[in-house]
């Protein structure tokens, strides 16, 4: 998080402080990790602690859609639109990073859907994402 909005200031651009996770991802025991991750319970036991500004998207793992896919499944790619939104929301000017893993090793391997890859928001593009 502390390199995104250093980059983003650097650049003049101070008002990227905003972040966007996913739900059930995992990115560390850091403060900063633990607020852009998904993870209810690791973001629970720290309350008031977390990191502001951060929002999270769907996990895209559903098994009555995509419980005998092979490869990257096609159900899932309409949740680009809530990055979407999300942006929407906020102004891309605003936001510091996406932070969308291609696996989520910490719930074990959850291909992403066709259609949602590090450029998958319309609006999004000037966003940076990891």
């Amino acid at each position: 998080m502390k390199i995104a909005v250093g980059y983003h200031r650097i650049r003049r651009e101070a008002s990227r402080t905003r972040f966007i996770g996913r739900e059930r991802a995992y990115h560390g025991v850091g403060l900063g990790g633990i607020s852009i991750g998904g993870i209810a319970s690791n973001r629970k036991m720290f309350g008031s602690l977390m990191v502001a500004g951060v929002d999270h998207l769907p996990h895209t793992w559903n098994p009555r859609h995509m419980a005998y896919s092979r490869g990257q499944p096609e159900w899932g790619a309409h949740l680009a639109e809530e990055l979407e939104r999300l942006v929407a929301l906020h102004d891309a000017s605003n936001i510091a990073a996406v932070v969308v893993e291609p696996m989520q090793g910490s719930t074990g391997g959850i291909v992403r859907p066709k259609g949602i890859s590090n450029g998958c928001g319309r609006s999004a593009r000037s966003t940076a994402f990891y």
